[in-house]
């Protein structure tokens, strides 16, 4: 059955910048460098994962970063995911590890409606449903997750069924802001705690355009589609 991309959260502290329009994006290589269990990454930006290499009796792998892509902008939300039968008036989480990125949530209820927003004001910036691929044992184009490696993670955080706003065509030193516009008028703030009851919500839902395959900017077929963002 088609999926479709219903609603975006962004779970954070700080949850009154993001409804002001502020994206307060971090370097890719962020995640990298991060010691923290739910946020570090070290195969972050893995371009190449080669097959097992048997050198003095044992088994190798060797996994290849693109260095290039570690001062890219990211910016990281939950992408909630359903199909045309789908409640759409409320959002429930079920995963208790999303509580350690913060207490408060900012529930995107109008996904078109924002990612217009992304492309007028930041039209430097590409968007992806990030896919999730085994490291340890890659098959296929898994192997070469050189097809734009910036939406591709470890299969171990799946369960963050992660967004990203991202660029090619920035450097960043540190973190920094990128206004878009106000989302005040759909956007709702919460307490992350609600998501695990089951918050009632009112999305607004284009199922053309909300397509999840309209998201997907993760393999060969759409590698010449990333100088730009879905219609």
């Amino acid at each position: 059955m088609k999926k479709y991309l219903v609603a975006l959260i962004k779970i954070t502290d700080h949850p009154e910048d993001l409804v002001e329009g502020n994206l307060y994006c971090n370097r890719l290589g962020y995640f990298v460098e991060s010691e923290e269990k739910e946020i570090g990454d070290s195969k972050e930006a893995t371009a190449i994962v080669s097959r097992p290499h048997n050198i003095f009796n044992r088994l190798y792998r060797f996994n290849i970063q693109d260095s290039e892509l570690l001062n890219s902008p990211v910016f990281c939300l939950y992408g909630v995911l359903g199909d045309k039968y789908c409640d759409t008036s409320k959002i429930h989480f079920d995963n208790k590890r999303l509580m350690a990125f913060g207490e408060r949530a900012v529930i995107i209820k109008d996904v078109r409606r924002f990612l217009n927003q992304v492309d007028k004001n930041q039209p430097q910036f590409s968007y992806s449903i990030v896919r999730y691929i085994d490291f340890s044992n890659p098959r296929g184009e898994d192997e070469r997750a050189i097809f734009n490696p910036i939406v591709k993670k470890d299969l171990r955080f799946r369960y963050q069924k992660e967004f990203r706003i991202y660029s090619h065509h920035v450097d960043l030193e540190g973190a920094k802001t990128f206004y878009i516009g106000d989302l005040r008028n759909f956007t709702e703030i919460c307490e992350t705690e609600e998501l695990y009851v089951g918050k009632d919500v009112d999305l607004k839902v284009d199922w053309n355009h909300c397509d999840i395959n309209n998201f997907d900017r993760t393999t060969r077929k759409s590698w010449g589609k990333l100088e730009g963002s879905p219609t």
